[in-house]
């Protein structure tokens, strides 16, 4: 997952802003492997039963791992794609996950 955020960090600033994680999900070459959703959807998935909750999206994004990558004029962000989670009926699963990463 590291990996995939040092990727998407194409002006170098060490922090990921809107448009550059928006870029890098609609990028064909990303969306075209599945693995690499499959293993992020999987870290997103913490409690492991094949969907995301509102709660674990929320740990995620918030955690540690991903501390200072969203600067801070997108401090909506988060509550955005939680909104997401909600019309969704509060979990997602993998397609609804690839669908909302394509979509945005």
């Amino acid at each position: 997952m590291e990996q995939a955020f040092v990727a998407m960090d194409t002006d170098g600033s060490g922090e990921i802003d809107y448009s550059e994680f928006l870029a890098a999900i609609m990028d064909s070459q990303l969306m075209e492997r599945r693995d690499l959703l499959w293993a992020a959807f999987q870290d997103f998935d913490r409690s492991n039963v094949g969907s995301i909750s509102q709660e674990n999206l929320r740990l995620v994004l918030e955690g540690e791992a991903l501390q200072g990558l969203f600067p801070k004029k997108d401090e909506g962000f988060v509550d955005s794609v939680l909104a997401n989670v909600e019309e969704s009926g509060g979990e997602l699963s993998f397609e609804e996950f690839v669908e909302l990463l394509q979509l945005d």
